[in-house]
C-alpha cells in the first residue's frame, strides 16, 4: 500500500510539473471599486488648462488591482506627460498646454504559470491617458467630434459605456484584428486606454493567445480596471 501511495505521488508531482506550477492558478475577481476619489473641480463653461489636470497615476489604486487580480505584485506606476497644441485641444488656447502626470503605465507581477520554463515570472499592464478636462456639456460635443474623425481613418466600434462605468465611450482600431483603443468620459475627464495586456500566463486554465483568454481579458478583467478607474473620479 505504501509504494503504491508513492508512485501516485510522483505521477501527481511529474504532471504539475509538465502541466503548470501547481497552487498557481490565477484568480480574476468581480470586485467592487474602492472609495478613494480624485477631485476635479471645473467652473460650469470651462476648460482646465493641462498644467491643472490631476495625476493619472492616481485614478487606480494598488487596493484595486488586487481586488481584482489577488495574486497581483511588484505593482508600480510609471507616468508620462501630455503635450495639447492650440489646434488640437478642446478649447484651442486655453485648453492647450503641458500636463507633467497626463499619462499613467501601470504594471505588475503575476505568478508563472502556463508551463512556462525558466521561471518566467507573468506580468500585466494597462495604460491611461487624459484628453481633456472641461465642463461635461463641453466635453459631449469634444467626444462626438473625436469619434467622427477617426471614423475617417479606422474602424469604429460601439462600447457599452455602462460596462466600463462611464458616461459614454468607444473605440477605434486601424484593423479589426488590432487591440482597440478605448476613448471614453465620466464627468469632466475624457480620456483613452488600451485596455489590460498580460503575459506568460493562463487564466482558468484558458491559454494565452486563445480566444478564451482573451475573452476573460476582454468581458472581465478590463471593465473591471475601468470601473475601478472610472468609480473614483
Amino acid at each position: 500500500m505504501d509504494a503504491r501511495r508513492t508512485r501516485v505521488g510522483v505521477v501527481t508531482v511529474s504532471a504539475c510539473l509538465a502541466l503548470t506550477a501547481c497552487g498557481a492558478e490565477i484568480a480574476v475577481r468581480d470586485a467592487a471599486p474602492g472609495r478613494e476619489r480624485t477631485a476635479i473641480d471645473v467652473p460650469a463653461g470651462t476648460v482646465l488648462n493641462p498644467a491643472r489636470w490631476p495625476d493619472a497615476c492616481s485614478f487606480v489604486t494598488d487596493a484595486e488591482i488586487k481586488a481584482i487580480l489577488p495574486q497581483a505584485g511588484k505593482l508600480s506606476r510609471e507616468s508620462d506627460w501630455v503635450k495639447l497644441p492650440e489646434d488640437g485641444a478642446l478649447g484651442g488656447k486655453a485648453g492647450a498646454g503641458l500636463a507633467s502626470d497626463g499619462k499613467c503605465a501601470y504594471s505588475f507581477g503575476l505568478p508563472q504559470n502556463g508551463g512556462y520554463k525558466g521561471h518566467i515570472e507573468g506580468w500585466g499592464a494597462f495604460d491611461v491617458e487624459i484628453l481633456a478636462v472641461a465642463d461635461p456639456k463641453l466635453l459631449t460635443r469634444y467626444v462626438a467630434d473625436s469619434k467622427a474623425a477617426h471614423q475617417r481613418d479606422a474602424v469604429v466600434l460601439e462600447t457599452d459605456a455602462r460596462r466600463f462605468g462611464a458616461d459614454e465611450c468607444y473605440s477605434h482600431a486601424r484593423s479589426k484584428k488590432e487591440i482597440p483603443t478605448v476613448v471614453c468620459r465620466k464627468g469632466a475627464l475624457m480620456f483613452q486606454s488600451n485596455g489590460v495586456g498580460f503575459n506568460y500566463i493562463d487564466f482558468e486554465g484558458a491559454e494565452e493567445d486563445t480566444a478564451a483568454f482573451d475573452k476573460i481579458v476582454k468581458e472581465r478583467v478590463t471593465p473591471a480596471v475601468f470601473r475601478a478607474m472610472t468609480a473614483n473620479l
